[in-house]
């Protein structure tokens, strides 16, 4: 193979290799709620969770301050793999919303700091 190709090969896998990490970092840094579509959940709030996670306990702490020790449900994933999955649960701590009707929508990391507000206002819940 000449130099030329090899060449033009390292700049097309580098370009390949950058477009994935920026379309990683974008996907993690959305702010706010994001759309699940609908699921199989009952209407409430839940906490995704896992046996490794550094902020986990700053989530459930969060939820338990606005919500009371019995108003959300955690999910962890070392029990609950097959309900991450059906949901679309990429990371922990996620907290999920189901409204009555079924919508469902989901935060990122600690729910109020990357919410911006309180899960409760989200269009489609009613507590």
């Amino acid at each position: 193979m000449s130099e030329v190709w090899v060449r033009l090969i390292v700049i097309v896998v580098v370009l390949a290799g950058a477009m994935v990490i920026s379309a990683t970092i974008r996907r993690r840094s959305r702010p706010g709620p994001v759309s699940l579509g609908t699921s199989d959940l009952e209407p409430g709030v839940y906490l995704f969770t896992s046996g490794s996670c550094d902020t986990c306990d700053p989530a459930r702490r969060l939820l338990e301050a606005r919500l009371g020790p019995g108003g959300y449900t955690e999910i962890g994933w070392e029990g609950s793999a097959e309900v991450f999955r059906s949901v679309g649960i990429e990371e922990v701590p996620s907290t999920v919303v189901v409204s009555p009707g079924g919508l469902t929508r989901a935060v990122r990391g600690v729910p109020e700091a990357a919410a911006g507000g309180s899960i409760l206002e989200w269009e489609g819940f009613d507590s």
